[in-house]
């Protein structure tokens, strides 16, 4: 009898022993957070407004924007509480919480953006490296620097002139007759001295081909000199005139000067026929 009662008294110290081993630390009861001591009692309670998790309050739930958003490439769409739905796979991207349209076939190149910038188009369309150009734009190519120049009159070709600005380029281009030298149109260039400016007019040429001194030929105009009047024909004094015919003895020698014929003694002109002497 004795023994038994010492069994049941350590049986019932046993049990006590081991309700009272608790875990000590921050425990969950209810929506209150409780700090647990080893014989199991709690103590030091919190009110979780927002519930209570392994021993400690909830956050309050974050407060999302409402809408589609992109996560990487799928678009989704966000509740107030910040939680995701409907996740859509976007082939070609998402922005801005829309998938993007599938891409354009773009000839790649440079192009000018505008004046003064030029950017790259990729095949897809897209546009990167753009680049600033200080002396503008061309063809998707930045201008060079401008050549300087000094402004003046030049020699475009042979027979032309031409005005040269800063930048090198040529104005006012204007025809030279005599040709360009030095970017002036030449002079022209004359023997000087007497010529016939027209059939009956002389004049002086001076080295610039102008004419002055024009003079009147009343006989006509050859070889830069007016033609001098012919002098008119001496006849000799006629002493004695007979018209005879043509007798015995006489002797003829032609007279081409005179288109008749030449007598021994004297002269014999034949004229309408007759023959004509004179002593």
């Amino acid at each position: 009898m004795r023994n038994s009662l010492i069994l049941l008294a350590a049986l019932v110290l046993v049990g006590v022993a081991f309700a009272d081993n608790c875990t000590q630390g921050w425990v969950c009861n209810g929506n209150y957070s409780a700090y647990q001591l080893q014989n199991c009692s709690l103590m030091n309670y919190t009110y979780c407004a927002y519930g209570c998790s392994g021993g400690v309050c909830n956050n309050p739930p974050p407060n999302c924007t409402v809408g589609w958003i992109c996560d990487g490439s799928y678009k989704k769409y966000q509740l107030a509480n910040c939680s995701l739905m409907n996740s859509t796979y976007c082939p070609f991207g998402c922005s801005n919480g829309a998938c993007n349209s599938p891409p354009q076939n773009c000839t790649p190149g440079w192009f000018c953006v505008n004046s003064t910038i030029r950017a790259y188009k990729n095949p897809d369309c897209s546009v990167v490296n753009y680049s600033v150009c200080p002396y503008g734009c061309s063809n998707g190519a930045c201008n060079s620097p401008p050549v300087q120049c000094s402004e003046r009159w030049i020699c475009e070709s042979q027979y032309t002139k031409a005005y040269r600005l800063a930048d090198c380029s040529l104005t006012n281009s204007t025809l030279c007759q005599y040709g360009c030298l030095n970017g002036e149109c030449s002079p022209p260039t004359c023997a000087t001295g007497w010529l016939c400016s027209d059939s009956t007019h002389k004049a002086y040429q001076l080295e610039n081909c102008s004419l002055i001194n024009s003079t009147y030929c009343q006989y006509r105009c050859s070889g830069g000199n007016c033609i001098a009047p012919q002098p008119p024909s001496t006849t000799p004094t006629k002493m004695k005139r007979q018209v005879a015919a043509i007798g015995e003895g006489y002797t003829y020698i032609q007279n081409p000067m005179l288109g008749g014929s030449l007598l021994a003694g004297c002269v014999a002109i034949i004229t309408y026929g007759f023959l004509r002497r004179e002593y």
